[in-house]
């Protein structure tokens, strides 16, 4: 084999490399965009839960009312 013929196929293997790395990118960044958009749903129906639980907490409990009847 000769030194242009290594070369070249250096070059090729490089290319390849290059193309599998660029494709390992794009799925890498669209499985952290996948996580990012999951946890940022999950923060917001946590915080509306988180919400919701503290409005039931401030409603008077029927024995509170004939607390201040009486």
């Amino acid at each position: 084999m000769s030194l242009r013929e290594e070369q070249h196929n250096q070059k090729d293997f490089n290319q390849e490399l290059l193309k599998r790395l660029d494709h390992q990118q794009e799925y890498i960044d669209r499985r952290l965009e996948a996580r990012h958009q999951k946890l940022d749903q999950f923060i917001t129906e946590f915080r509306e839960v988180k919400r919701l639980e503290a409005a039931a907490s401030e409603e008077k409990k029927w024995w509170k009312f004939w607390k201040y009847r009486l």
